[in-house]
């Protein structure tokens, strides 16, 4: 069931498991300002959810935003044919079968209207994570840089959580990523250019979302990088509160 984020952006999270772990995975479908629709990261698209789909507009784009999140483009592309992939330039490596595709330019506004804007996280390497602002909703759009986990798991999940580091009460970054990304100042600067955004919701593939207040909570998931200054952090909470 597609759920609506506001100002044109909706999002659909689907039950995923791998090898016993429940991730969840989430789509999040955009409305450009060309009047297209953008669907990054998809889920698994039935009949049903299609038909939901097709009452928003008509897909333009399916967007791979990482060289993990690929697992249902082939299902997305069957059901939108006359939709372009676009990915990662690490993808097609690993996916030789991959369907007639480009490479994500974040600067391409063909792909991405007035409304989103598009960042590569890190240039290049075995992630190659492009993350996303909608500015009309304030929603900042991640797939794997963070996690925030439920506490309602399985002992697979539980088990997972705790070796990536991400079973917390607040979203973390899991140790997986941070050896993936082991350039810290490449890091550091898509950091501090995330957090220029003026986002307040986040929208994490795995496995809930942050509907309210979410700088405060992703600056202080960026800390172990970027020190928090509490001080400053509460000066600027009391200034636009």
């Amino acid at each position: 069931m597609i759920n609506s984020g506001g100002n044109n952006l909706w999002f659909v999270r689907s039950p995923l498991s791998l090898g016993g772990v429940q991730v969840t995975s989430q789509m999040t479908i955009v409305k450009t300002t060309l009047n297209q629709l953008i669907l990054i990261s998809p889920v698994k698209i039935d009949e049903s959810l299609k038909s939901e789909i097709e009452a928003l507009g008509q897909v333009a784009w399916i967007v791979a935003p990482n060289n993990f999140h690929h697992l249902f483009i082939s299902s997305a592309k069957q059901a939108f044919p006359e939709a372009k992939i676009v990915c990662p330039e690490g993808l097609p490596k690993k996916i030789k079968t991959l369907e007639e595709h480009s490479i994500i330019d974040v600067n391409d506004g063909n792909v991405w209207g007035a409304d989103l804007e598009a960042l590569r996280l890190y240039n290049g390497g075995l992630g190659d994570e492009h993350v996303f602002f909608h500015g009309p909703s304030q929603t900042l759009i991640l797939t794997d840089l963070f996690m925030w986990f439920d506490e309602k798991t399985n002992f697979a999940t539980k088990i997972f959580t705790a070796l990536m580091g991400v079973n917390s009460e607040t979203p973390k970054m899991s140790r997986m990523m941070k050896w993936i990304y082991r350039d810290k100042a490449v890091l550091r600067e898509s950091f501090r250019k995330i957090l220029d955004w003026d986002f307040n919701r986040v929208l994490l593939a795995h496995s809930r979302n942050i509907e309210l207040d979410a700088k405060p909570q992703i600056r202080e998931a960026m800390s172990f990088l970027i020190p928090v200054d509490n001080k400053a952090a509460s000066e600027n909470q009391q200034k636009t509160g």
